[in-house]
């Protein structure tokens, strides 16, 4: 397919970084047609995104998409429906394709950051058919991690037990 590159409005400058705005049908749709081409026109096994669906938390980053389609939901409610829309999207149209190709995120290893700070509902990707085939966290932290405050939440056994602990 011919893609079409967009202009400012629908790319968010944040920082450093250049963002596709994830409340924007286009910017879905821009997504969904790269998956197709690549399960249509490439022997691959599966498809895997990494994690950084929303690069901030400040309301500002999206704050007229917001007001425009928000529809009186919480924004942490509608920007976790804008990333579940993408993920169902990508999912639905590799299944169309080739059932047999694979589907995966991998997200942050610290599972509230995912639900806080990126807007990914993975609760909902792993307890309801039609979101991935699996999610592979990202548990970098050693077996002896220890934090400043002698806390060892995030060493790399009781990240693992968390994540087992969720529903599917």
């Amino acid at each position: 397919p011919a893609y079409k590159w967009f202009d400012t409005e629908k790319v968010i400058v944040l920082d450093n970084g250049i963002y596709y705005n994830p409340a924007d049908d286009e910017v879905i749709d821009l997504i969904v047609s790269g998956v197709e081409e690549i399960v249509r026109n490439y022997d691959v096994d599966g498809i895997h995104f990494d994690d950084y669906f929303y690069p901030t938390t400040d309301p500002a980053f999206d704050a007229d998409a917001y007001a425009a389609g928000g529809d009186g939901m919480a924004l942490s409610v509608w920007r976790k429906e804008n990333v579940n829309a993408l993920v169902r999207e990508v999912y639905a149209l590799i299944k169309s394709i080739r059932p047999e190709c694979t589907f995966g995120i991998s997200p942050a290893g610290n599972i509230r950051s995912n639900i806080d700070q990126q807007y990914s509902d993975i609760y909902l990707w792993l307890s309801q058919p039609g979101y991935v085939d699996y999610l592979m966290p990202q548990l970098y932290w050693g077996f002896d991690y220890t934090m400043q405050n002698g806390s060892r939440a995030f060493a790399f056994e009781n990240c693992l037990q968390d994540w087992n602990a969720l529903p599917r």
